[in-house]
């Protein structure tokens, strides 16, 4: 498929959020950029651009910064799983009204970094949501550096905040939108909610050098078997409505007017 003027980058962490969201679209082909795995496909007068970052603010930085540089992107959405840091249930949708980044790896030379999402588009999306009886909130999304296990954590977040939504992508993407001029948006779904602990620590899971000591862990705690089959319950809520939102997402925002139905309103 060729470069378009009306293309939606839509950036997620993992195959199984790709996954989600191509099934929102009419047709689609894999592409590679850089070695930077994609899938574009075609929804109503958009072409979109499904991207697997990878999971943490380093390689979303340095997946997001090629992507742009490469393609001409209309519109920039970090999407996929999130947690709830407010009471939800599994597959409400969180919209972004800014992202804000939490923790001493996610510094700029301001300080920690804050930006507004796009509010035209932002609107937009709440009332996609709405028309199709999705319960969502909205609200500051927070990236932070590593996985929330505890619910205390989860809590203590919320209270220093006022996030509605963590996850550990979104400021990177911002961030390289805000350079490029792109509007931004953050739409993602709840696969973790804010009074569950997870069943166990995914930060062993995130680095080559601890993964032997998180498989042990999971040897030695046969228990939290219980809590990883809820989790891939909530996780599959959570991709079905990320399916059901874009579907319709794409296909009544308008491309030719490089804006959206909510900015009639």
């Amino acid at each position: 498929m060729g470069d378009s003027l009306n293309e939606i980058g839509i950036f997620v962490a993992t195959r199984w959020e790709v996954a989600a969201i191509r099934l929102a679209l009419d047709g689609s082909e894999r592409q590679s950029i850089s070695g930077i795995d994609c899938i574009v496909g075609r929804k109503g007068s958009w072409q979109v651009r499904i991207v697997q970052m990878g999971i943490g603010v380093e390689r979303a930085a340095q997946v997001s910064r090629e992507i742009f540089q490469r393609c001409p992107l209309t519109l920039a959405i970090s999407s996929g799983f999130a947690c709830a840091l407010r009471p939800a249930e599994a597959g409400d949708l969180v919209v972004g009204t800014e992202v804000l980044g939490h923790g001493p790896e996610i510094v700029s030379p301001r300080g920690h970094p804050r930006l507004a999402c796009d509010a035209i588009w932002g609107a937009y999306a709440l009332r996609v949501a709405a028309q199709e009886g999705m319960a969502v909130c909205e609200g500051p999304v927070v990236t932070v550096p590593r996985v929330l296990t505890r619910a205390a954590e989860k809590a203590h977040m919320a209270q220093v905040t006022g996030g509605a939504g963590l996850d550990m992508e979104s400021v990177s993407l911002a961030l390289v939108a805000a350079e490029r001029g792109v509007p931004f948006l953050v739409v993602r779904a709840f696969s973790d909610l804010v009074d569950e602990d997870l069943p166990l620590d995914f930060n062993l899971f995130l680095s080559p050098r601890s993964w032997v000591r998180g498989v042990w862990s999971l040897v030695k705690s046969p228990s939290a078997l219980g809590g990883l089959n809820r989790l891939r319950k909530q996780s599959d809520t959570a991709a079905a409505r990320l399916t059901e939102f874009f579907a319709v997402f794409l296909l009544e925002s308008d491309p030719a007017t490089r804006t959206c139905s909510a900015g009639a309103s």
